[in-house]
């Protein structure tokens, strides 16, 4: 987990548990060189130490080789975020299910997520409703304006079909500064290369005119800040966003006509689909009762 954006669940969690927080030291851009070094990794922190659970999060590819680790040394997992389906030109939602089957609770962001992975076959007596960190997180931030001129944020990550650099000429044609953050690089290289910190990343999606890209923070984060915002293409189908997100094919005019009317339109009133109270209470809660 991104101990950063973590930091209210970390501060909760501390309160009631013995916590390590271990995090893998990249060393490669290239996934799969990383993948038989990650599970070594934590294999020997699984050895060192006994644990009662492991928590994990998401479905970024490092995250399964320790969900395989530790599913079989027979120690509990539990899964924050399971139960999302994304775009079927990703590799997200296989990670992600994966991780999900192997482990023994799960934590998840809304009513769809719940109501599919109980599909997927865990125990409705497993899965726990409790919001989305993300939005708990984005909610809690005061925003401070960082950049004084009106601006569009561009959260673009490249997949196959539908190229960043295509949707960020049609953006930087409108007229407004373009402000950008490093992608993810599973397909291809990022062409933004600014990184921020939390705060300023929440502060900079509430400030902006409008969010242009294919990020799940898009769906998420944007949701509860009420900012306009187009969502490109097919990396987060099947994903529910807020009434704030006019999603748009990959195509040049859908684009530029729904980019220019989200302009328009202004900020939208807070959407509560991925929020509940006191998600990071509620987390510990449950542990305490499953442990």
């Amino acid at each position: 987990m991104h101990r950063a954006r973590q930091q209210l669940l970390l501060q909760e969690l501390n309160k009631y548990f013995e916590v390590d927080v271990v995090e893998y030291p990249t060393k490669y851009n290239f996934i799969l060189n990383n993948v038989a070094d990650i599970a070594n990794y934590f294999r020997k922190v699984l050895d060192r130490n006994e644990y009662d659970l492991i928590l994990l999060r998401g479905d970024r590819y490092e995250v399964l080789p320790i969900a395989m680790t530790a599913a079989y040394k027979r120690i509990k997992i539990a899964h924050i975020e399971g139960g999302l389906e994304t775009g079927k030109n990703v590799i997200d939602s296989k990670v992600r299910h994966a991780i999900s089957q192997l482990s023994d609770f799960h934590f998840v962001t809304d009513e769809q997520a719940e109501k599919r992975i109980i599909f997927l076959g865990a125990s409705p007596k497993t899965v726990f409703n409790v919001g989305s960190l993300d939005v708990s997180y984005a909610k809690s931030i005061v925003p401070k304006q960082i950049i004084l001129e009106d601006y569009i944020l561009f959260l673009f990550h490249s997949i196959p079909g539908e190229d960043s650099q295509f949707v960020y000429d049609l953006v930087k044609d409108l007229g407004l500064k373009v402000i950008g953050i490093k992608a993810n690089q599973d397909y291809v290289k990022s062409i933004m290369q600014e990184e921020y910190s939390p705060e300023d990343f929440i502060s900079l999606m509430y400030f902006a005119k409008c969010i242009v890209g294919n990020s799940s923070s898009i769906c998420k984060e944007s949701s509860i800040l009420g900012t306009p915002a187009i969502l490109v293409g097919s990396r987060q189908d099947g994903r529910i966003s807020g009434k704030n997100t006019l999603k748009v094919p990959f195509d040049r005019d859908e684009i530029i006509k729904g980019t220019k009317y989200q302009l328009g339109h202004g900020r939208y009133q807070p959407d509560l689909i991925y929020y509940q109270p006191n998600t990071e209470k509620r987390i510990c809660d449950i542990l305490q009762k499953v442990l």
